[in-house]
């Protein structure tokens, strides 16, 4: 997972490969997902596509596969492992509008948060999806590997990946305020747990970045492990996910 990531997409056509992922939009029938789903259809720089061509073109995924933005009657996002697709629920997106439009006090936060916690969201889920489609093997809880997959990915894709990563904290602190229950029996970890997680991960790569900002929330002994920690799960992530690689 190095800063290759672009390089790779810059030099190997998609049609010259197996395993391209397709991104599609389902109209919905909602007025608020209607309008999202209208902005994403215009959107000019084919934000999301891009994002999966970065995937296919690094992965040697064994077949095609399918991010379909539709209506669903349920607000959450997975991985279809029968049907080899992403389904990100229209009705997920509207919930994150919605919590975006009550938490931020203005527009332009507010789409930032939105934005940056359903890309993430995403690219979780597309951990998960490479995991199952490439039979990657992950010992312990997948859900934490999901995040940490989709962590490392966005870290080495610049300001824009590091922009959707400090939403995606934002947003895990302000679901973790707000709940009621710890639902310690969860496949999830603690929401709190998934914001440090995040921010550490965020410390390790770039500390002269982040310092100030993660250091007024994080022991300075918990930082000094956190700088470690992150040279060795990048060279672990390299390693497990080297047979799985383009140009491997």
């Amino acid at each position: 997972m190095k800063t290759l990531l672009w390089l790779v997409l810059l030099t190997c056509p998609l049609w010259a490969q197996q395993g391209h992922i397709k991104v599609s939009f389902i109209a919905p029938k909602s007025e608020i997902s209607k309008a999202v789903h209208e902005a994403f259809v215009a959107d000019r720089t084919n934000g999301i596509q891009v994002l999966m061509d970065v995937i296919s073109q690094l992965y040697k995924l064994p077949r095609n596969m399918d991010v379909v933005f539709a209506e669903t009657g349920t607000v959450n996002a997975w991985y279809d492992p029968e049907h080899h697709a992403v389904i990100m629920a229209y009705d997920f997106v509207e919930f994150m509008i919605k919590d975006a439009v009550a938490n931020k006090p203005n527009e332009a936060e507010a789409i930032q948060y939105a934005t940056g916690a359903i890309l993430f969201t995403l690219m979780h889920e597309m951990g998960h999806a490479l995991i199952g489609e490439m039979d990657v093997p992950v010992v312990g809880r997948e859900e934490d590997a999901a995040d940490e997959f989709a962590t490392m990915i966005l870290l080495d894709c610049g300001p824009q990946g590091h922009q959707i990563l400090g939403s995606a904290a934002d947003w895990f602190y302000a679901m973790g305020r707000n709940q009621k229950e710890l639902a310690f029996w969860d496949e999830h970890s603690l929401d709190q747990q998934r914001l440090y997680n995040i921010l550490l991960l965020m410390y390790g790569h770039s500390p002269n970045q982040y310092g100030s900002i993660v250091s007024a929330i994080v022991p300075k002994n918990r930082l000094a492990k956190a700088l470690h920690e992150y040279k060795i799960k990048e060279h672990r992530w390299d390693k497990l996910l080297a047979p799985y690689t383009r140009g491997h």
